[in-house]
């Protein structure tokens, strides 16, 4: 009877945890789409500003503005492009013929458009960093999630974006520790339940 009793404990611990391992992974990945959603915004950003460079450089009578380049960094992408901006619009104040064209009217717009896009993509980047990070704050969760090695996602914090470069989820050696373990675990186990069964 006893050996019985372990064995459905075993099963169901079994399964408690691949559920939950399963269900933080899937949160893990929303998180890493979410990520990626928020730097895609960002290149386009990248492209939006080349492209207004490459019109201002076609003229010989502006300063030269300078490509850019996508970067997997995106902190550093961010930073770069946010620069790029606030370079062609004091640009755009010492000519006054440039401030005036639909070109620049029309890369105003752009960019715009693309903040509001970006903006949205952060909110859903947090609500989704939310959810996980109440998934693994949550009793009994909160003991599933150390032993599996999942760690709290950052907040996208635009005075901090490198906290959404380190996020990694699940630490895949704490997973392998833990299976060796519970192997080594239920091994011992039926070792000694074999042995009380042939007394």
């Amino acid at each position: 009877m006893m050996s019985f009793l372990f064995w459905v404990l075993v099963i169901f611990l079994v399964y408690y945890f691949i559920t939950r391992y399963n269900r933080l992974q899937g949160l893990n990945q929303e998180i890493k789409e979410a990520r990626s959603n928020i730097k895609v915004v960002v290149e386009r950003k990248v492209a939006i500003v080349n492209q207004f460079a490459d019109l201002v450089n076609s003229y010989g009578s502006y300063e030269k503005v300078i490509q850019l380049k996508v970067s997997d960094n995106y902190t550093e992408m961010a930073k770069v492009t946010s620069e790029a901006v606030t370079s062609i619009k004091a640009l755009a104040n010492t000519y006054p013929e440039l401030k005036s064209s639909t070109h620049y009217s029309q890369f105003l717009e752009n960019i715009s458009k693309n903040e509001q896009i970006l903006t949205e993509k952060r909110e859903i980047y947090n609500y989704v960093v939310k959810g996980y990070n109440s998934q693994i704050a949550q009793i009994p969760m909160v003991f599933v999630a150390s032993a599996l090695g999942f760690k709290e996602a950052p907040y996208f914090d635009p005075n901090n974006e490198i906290g959404i470069d380190s996020f990694s989820g699940a630490n895949t050696e704490a997973i392998k520790e833990l299976a060796i373990k519970g192997t080594e675990v239920l091994k011992d186990k039926t070792e000694q339940i074999k042995d009380k069964i042939n007394q």
